[in-house]
């Protein structure tokens, strides 16, 4: 309890405030909540505000309760609720996340729908119990006698520009595991809108993540009518001939970048977004690599146990015979999330587009004799800048970099522990240096 109020306290001025972040989408901050009859453009947090609103007009047995969603919550998704449907249907909670989701699980076993949120996705641990051992298990145990399928649990997961370990953390793949519930992150408004409503008149308990990064962010058109997306149903939001990439949430905007960037040098991406993680739409990722021969997975969370590693296992089986290179991942590091080092461990477009050079490098008539690819964060460069240095002519050693030629393209962080390629190291190398817009050198052999 004492977290909860230090994290409160912590961030209701960065967050709560109304501070905008910008992560490359060309969109504009919206600061003031759009009224739920207001038809212009919105942002995320007022479309899941729109959502709860129809919710609970629409069915009286629906309730909203967590912490501090009475005035609103940390992020304002709440704002209204409770004065106009009243403090008996849209109350706080104890700062306890074990018993949250546990009330609600009881909540939704009587026949009620039950929309609990968890302030930070980072603190659902202390529910996990409930909701691996109880909620998922509940139609299960008793032979569908009985269940909690009205059981909604949301939480804001991610990055956010400067929440560090505590308020950065992507759980969804903890819970992808977990037979018995459903997985569900969007990306934009209209999808948060249209996914949050069928989640909740879903017969099934759902974890419905929601991007924080994109809250104020993200702002399209939304229907002010009710409507419901269907849910493990992918969506093809660019087609493409050459790769696949797949991504849910917030990701999404970062791949998008990395198509447009891969597009320039003649590589055409086709970009899914999963949206249901569990269950995920295996079809439509299968029948898109088919086609490309090539897949690449990006999502924030760390790479080893992600759910990148369950796709990437999926499609290996299903699409074996059509694989023409290994399937890549891109994803955030092994480590905790960093709070100053976050630009060096979020799965950024560059680093995309640098593993798309994978699959770009293969179409080459004459491909290279070594072929190596290196992101900006990356614990071998200097083992393998030592390697070529001494077993290899600069001649045979080809690279697929930035620039959509062969040849040696090294990429470094200054950030870095291992940033070691500077000038002089290079000019030893028989590396040409120059400063990249990113704050790292990027050596080129001659």
């Amino acid at each position: 309890m004492g977290c909860s109020l230090r994290r409160i306290g912590r961030l209701m001025g960065s967050i709560g405030g109304g501070r905008c972040c910008f992560r490359g989408l060309s969109t504009t901050c919206t600061e003031e909540l759009k009224s739920p009859n207001d038809n212009k453009p919105i942002n995320l947090f007022s479309a899941i505000n729109q959502a709860l609103h129809i919710a609970l007009e629409t069915d009286t047995r629906a309730y909203v309760f967590g912490e501090d969603v009475g005035f609103g919550g940390v992020f304002r998704c709440t704002t209204g609720l409770a004065d106009r449907f009243g403090k008996r249907r849209v109350f706080n909670t104890p700062l306890c996340e074990q018993g949250i989701v546990g009330f609600a699980i009881g909540l939704a076993a009587m026949g009620n729908r039950a929309i609990a949120e968890i302030q930070f996705a980072d603190y659902i641990f202390p529910a996990f119990d409930q909701i691996v051992n109880e909620a998922a298990k509940f139609r299960y145990r008793s032979g569908n006698q009985f269940n909690c399928g009205g059981l909604t649990i949301r939480a804001p997961y991610g990055a956010v520009g400067h929440g560090g370990h505590y308020h950065s953390q992507s759980p969804e793949a903890f819970f992808c595991h977990v037979p018995g519930i459903k997985v569900v992150i969007p990306r934009s408004p209209q999808q948060a809108k249209g996914l949050l409503l069928s989640c909740i008149r879903d017969p099934n308990p759902v974890v419905f993540f929601e991007p924080k990064w994109l809250y104020r962010l993200a702002v399209e058109e939304v229907p002010d009518e009710d409507y419901m997306l269907p849910l493990s149903e992918a969506e093809v939001i660019r087609e493409g001939s050459d790769i696949t990439l797949v991504g849910w949430g917030a990701q999404l905007s970062i791949m998008q970048q990395a198509c447009v960037e891969a597009e320039k040098d003649g590589v055409s991406c086709e970009l899914i977004d999963l949206k249901t993680l569990i269950p995920w739409d295996k079809e439509t990722v299968e029948a898109s690599v088919n086609k490309t021969g090539r897949l690449l997975v990006s999502h924030e969370a760390p790479i080893t146990g992600g759910f990148g590693a369950e796709i990437s296992a999926s499609i290996v089986e299903r699409c074996f015979l059509r694989l023409e290179a290994p399937v890549a991942r891109v994803c955030g590091l092994d480590t905790p999330f960093p709070l100053v080092f976050e630009p060096f461990y979020m799965p950024t477009k560059n680093k995309e587009y640098i593993d798309e050079g994978i699959y770009l490098w293969k179409k080459e008539e004459e491909p290279a004799s070594v072929l190596i690819v290196m992101s900006h964060f990356t614990l071998h460069l200097e083992v393998t800048i030592s390697a070529l240095a001494g077993q290899l002519a600069p001649d045979t050693i080809k690279v697929m970099g930035t620039s959509g030629k062969q040849q040696l393209t090294i990429l470094v962080d200054t950030g870095s522990t291992h940033s070691f390629l500077d000038p002089t190291t290079a000019k030893k190398l028989g590396c040409v240096v120059h400063h990249n817009t990113n704050g790292g050198y990027c050596g080129r052999w001659t």
